[in-house]
């Protein structure tokens, strides 16, 4: 009775039908898969290296560049100049100035004779000031090692306040 009723197709006869072959099922060996994982985790180690190593080129490309980044700190000095004898202040020798260079330094004259400057070489022209004047000295970057003082008899002297900056 059920016969005049078309035949309905297995799933294989359609794969057959269109030519498509069921897709192959293979087991593969742990031992190949654990490899492949270990290839895989050896490759990510070595480009972690890599990131490694350019962190540490960019961190000493930094440490060179750190005596020139200015550290934001102020130091204020007193100084008494006596006569005409040239008075050197070495700011990295001095403990109260910080331990580098400054950038720049501002000098007031609280008198009462006048006073000269020069900085970092004492070879040269000294920068002459009176009492109630300032000086400004800035090199835009943490160059400023000396400053050299003088009064302008033996018998002069002028009271300095200074106002470093590194």
């Amino acid at each position: 009775m059920l016969e005049h009723l078309p035949k309905i197709p297995t799933p294989t006869d359609i794969l057959e039908r269109l030519k498509v072959k069921p897709p192959l099922v293979k087991i593969i060996d742990p031992s190949i898969l654990q490899t492949i994982l270990l290839d895989e985790i050896a490759g990510r180690l070595e480009d972690l290296g890599e990131l490694t190593q350019q962190f540490r080129d960019i961190a000493t490309l930094i440490e060179k560049q750190m005596p020139r980044i200015p550290e934001g700190v102020t130091y204020p000095i007193e100084l008494t100049i006596k006569g005409n004898v040239i008075t050197e202040y070495a700011i990295e020798d001095e403990p109260d100035a910080g331990s580098r260079p400054w950038l720049s330094a501002t000098i007031y004259s609280d008198g009462p004779d006048n006073c000269w400057v020069r900085a970092n070489n004492v070879v040269g022209r000294f920068q002459k000031f009176t009492d109630g004047e300032a000086v400004d000295i800035d090199f835009k970057a943490p160059l400023l090692k000396k400053l050299y003082f003088k009064c302008g008899s033996a018998t002069a002297s002028t009271a300095l306040r200074i106002l470093g900056e590194a």
